[in-house]
């Protein structure tokens, strides 16, 4: 599933690797892009994914648990959505729109929380608080059998990614010296690119291994377990208190 910048002919380099890894590569343009018919929209790139997935499953005849869902801009539990929305919560393509927009929402209100409010005390402790709130969530999402649930589950992770995102983002501006600024943002902005198409990647492979509800339980669990490990390598991360320090 290509990103919204491109076409799937940009993506050679992508098959070319996973010929190499002894994979077979079933890729396609959203509506509207390259040959493809139609108009690109959220609703019809739902609605494509779920007819590329039945294809593969009942045309073709390959076992739903041998599917690896790659794409772009997509991410962790929410690059199993098309899974979750046909095969486990029972609901359609307007079913799979509100899952993806709870995410979004959760994140959005949360935003203008912190702008109101923002963080003033123990900013550390809670951003890690957050991250392990989003691994919660996530778990509780991947058990979810209840479209009210699984919607509330979602938009607690759009949620606790943005108190994550706020405190993280903010430190990289405070803390860096101002001629190194430019270079570390940069690193940041490519790790944090890179790290939701890995993310895909590596929910895609667990899901082929162990199932769909295992690969995104494991993703919540391993969430937890790095703010367990951060918070025991990083102190003064955790002791963190003041998000800007005051001028004395």
């Amino acid at each position: 599933i290509h990103g919204n910048r491109y076409n799937m002919t940009k993506w050679q380099e992508h098959y070319d690797l996973f010929r190499n890894l002894n994979l077979s590569c079933f890729t396609f343009d959203y509506p509207g892009y390259g040959q493809s018919a139609g108009t690109p929209s959220e609703s019809s790139l739902y609605q494509s994914a779920l007819a590329a997935h039945a294809h593969l499953t009942q045309t073709i005849g390959v076992a739903p648990q041998r599917v690896i869902v790659y794409g772009c801009s997509l991410g962790g539990a929410v690059a199993m959505l098309p899974i979750y929305a046909r095969d486990i919560l029972q609901t359609g393509p307007w079913g799979l729109g509100l899952l993806r927009a709870s995410v979004s929402v959760g994140a959005i209100l949360m935003s203008v929380m912190l702008a109101r409010f923002p963080l003033q005390r123990r900013a550390g402790a809670r951003m890690l608080l957050a991250v392990a709130v989003f691994g919660g969530a996530t778990i509780g999402f991947a058990v979810s059998t209840s479209l009210v649930i699984s919607l509330i589950m979602l938009f607690i992770m759009g949620a606790a990614d943005m108190v994550s995102v706020y405190v993280r983002q903010t430190l990289v501006q405070i803390e860096t010296p101002d001629d190194m600024r430019g270079r570390v943002s940069a690193v940041s902005t490519v790790f944090i690119g890179a790290s939701n198409e890995l993310g895909e990647f590596e929910s895609g492979m667990m899901a082929a291994a162990f199932g769909t509800v295992p690969s995104v339980v494991m993703g919540g669990l391993g969430a937890i377990g790095i703010v367990i490990l951060w918070a025991w390598l990083f102190p003064a991360l955790r002791k963190r208190d003041h998000l800007i320090t005051p001028h004395s």
